[in-house]
């Protein structure tokens, strides 16, 4: 009798514990998983909530801030998706996603095309400009990126530079500018000086050298002065020096000629080494 009661009692006992064991199973909580989400300049990235169980329905937004664009979703600098609004399955782990974004390339502002009746039409500004008293950029001869602040000759673009550049892959004018737009020679600068009258002048604030043709219309050259690797000439205001796209002969073909001028007069046939910074006031036929 006794040992039936015991049974009984060991019996109660276990169900009761796997009951509650079942009832303990049932209520312990999912594993939760983060979403992470960071971006680059250019733009934002939001999610709509930061912690999901494994299957959850994710969504990831990009909006990109204005003159950039959207590039992807990265995760551990792998693209994952190319769409600004993108939505996965959570997976059984975090995860940390970027939005990349890149600056819109924006068209250069090109320059009227000046006749001035000799054998090339002039632009009304230099490249990188948009008003004809702006400098521009200062360019090293044959750097059609006009990036480059090296002072290494073989940069420029080569320890064998072209004899003319003029319109080629090195001509930062047609590259920059393109429509039949490139680089002056050695030649037409000097066509510019001797067909045209010259003077000191300013605008707006900006002191430079205008050349005025005989039949009345003019360009204005400001007085950008040059750069030499990182470091521009303190004679910003007082010198003008623009490439030609003519190397000069001799001395290794370290030269290339440029136009230079001061207050008092101007000279188309300097030279100096390729690799100085100079502006550039494209020609066209």
């Amino acid at each position: 009798m006794k040992l039936g009661i015991f049974k009984s009692l060991a019996f109660i006992l276990f169900a009761g514990f796997a009951i509650s064991c079942s009832e303990n199973n049932e209520n312990d909580p999912e594993p939760t998983y983060t979403v992470t989400v960071s971006a680059t300049e250019g733009g934002t990235a939001t999610v709509n909530k930061t912690t999901y169980t494994e299957g959850d329905e994710v969504t990831v937004t990009a909006t990109a801030n204005e003159g950039y664009l959207f590039n992807g979703w990265y995760e551990d600098e792998e693209s994952v998706a190319t769409d600004a609004v993108y939505s996965f399955v959570m997976p059984e782990r975090d995860i940390v996603l970027q939005a990349c974004f890149e600056q819109e390339a924006v068209a250069p502002v090109t320059a009227e095309a000046v006749d001035l009746g000799l054998s090339v039409k002039w632009a009304s500004w230099n490249v990188g400009a948009s008003d004809p008293e702006e400098f521009g950029g200062r360019y090293g001869w044959a750097d059609p990126t006009g990036e480059k602040q090296t002072t290494e000759l073989d940069d420029y673009p080569s320890a064998t530079p072209p004899e003319n550049i003029c319109g080629t892959e090195y001509d930062i004018a047609g590259t920059q500018w393109g429509d039949g737009w490139r680089l002056p020679s050695q030649a037409e600068f000097q066509e510019l000086v001797d067909n045209c009258t010259w003077e000191w002048t300013e605008i707006n604030g900006v002191a430079g050298r205008r050349a005025t043709a005989a039949n009345g219309n003019s360009i204005f050259f400001p007085a950008a002065a040059s750069r030499d690797g990182e470091t521009v000439s303190n004679q910003v205001g007082q010198r003008g020096c623009y490439w030609s796209g003519t190397l000069y002969p001799g001395n290794d073909a370290r030269y290339a000629y440029y136009f230079y001028f001061y207050e008092g007069n101007q000279q188309p046939a300097r030279n100096n080494r390729r690799y100085m910074g100079y502006s550039v006031r494209p020609v066209k036929e």
